[in-house]
């Protein structure tokens, strides 16, 4: 009898088929509303640079009033292309060029407030979780929480050693074939309509439902 041919796929950040390993961390999904607020707010959340000052202030700023309310409509920061800093990064030292984007600080920490309201905070708990209840695909990028005295990254690159990279070892023990697949250009290939997408079940998008989540109006 033939050996049925069996297959799992690794792709950027999402394996097929695989299964988590207990590190000395969790993710941000088992953070309250406040406490990840908190996380994303640190500065190595945002960028490798130390902007937590600037993080801390506007944020204070932000706290009272959304950002919104600072500009008139004729200003919104969509208008603008050169809102955010980009940065061009070669990634194999010939000619692929890629654009790399340092959110504006301020218009980070307005959304940072806006997903971590509690109502949205929760909204977006319970989407992962509908998400999740395929364990044949598991997310590997939802960022991680260090609970050991090792930083945010080591933990990060941990997980991802682990989970990832020797999962694909294991799994080569189980599966006939590996397919490794990306996307070219991922992040600029993303709308965002996707995003509404992905946060609201495509059903109730038809139907015009109220959006729970603003993204493009605050």
């Amino acid at each position: 009898m033939r050996k049925v041919q069996k297959y799992f796929l690794v792709k950027s950040n999402v394996i097929y088929n695989g299964s988590l390993k207990k590190d000395d961390a969790s993710n941000v999904l088992s953070l309250s509303n406040t406490e990840a607020r908190k996380h994303f707010l640190k500065a190595e959340s945002f960028v490798d640079f130390d902007f937590s000052n600037l993080l801390k202030e506007v944020s204070k700023i932000l706290s009272s009033r959304n950002l919104s309310g600072y500009y008139e409509d004729e200003d919104k920061p969509s208008n603008y292309e050169e809102v955010n800093y980009i940065l061009y990064w070669n990634k194999e030292g010939k000619y692929s060029w890629r654009p790399l984007q340092i959110i504006n600080p301020v218009l980070y920490v307005s959304f940072v407030h806006l997903i971590t309201e509690e109502e949205n905070w929760r909204y977006i708990k319970e989407r992962f979780k509908k998400f999740q209840a395929n364990n044949i695909i598991i997310c590997m990028s939802i960022p991680i929480v260090s609970t050991t005295k090792k930083s945010d990254k080591a933990e990060q690159i941990s997980f991802w050693y682990n989970n990832v990279e020797q999962e694909s070892l294991r799994l080569v023990m189980e599966f006939d074939y590996v397919v490794h697949t990306d996307i070219a250009n991922c992040y600029g290939s993303i709308s965002h309509i996707q995003y509404l997408g992905f946060y609201m079940e495509k059903k109730k998008l038809r139907k015009g439902e109220p959006i729970k989540i603003y993204w493009g109006t605050k």
